[in-house]
């Protein structure tokens, strides 16, 4: 139940996640954010 925030401003890309269902951040949306960052 991830539904992530998008945000592309000219050369700059801000990803938001978050769990719904847990209303928060779990494991599993810190292991996104690292993944998304080792991309960057």
């Amino acid at each position: 139940n991830h539904h992530p925030d998008i945000m592309i401003i000219y050369n700059t890309v801000q990803l938001s996640v978050t769990t719904h269902d847990a209303g928060g951040l779990t494991e599993k949306d810190f292991e996104l954010a690292k993944k998304v960052n080792e991309l960057a």
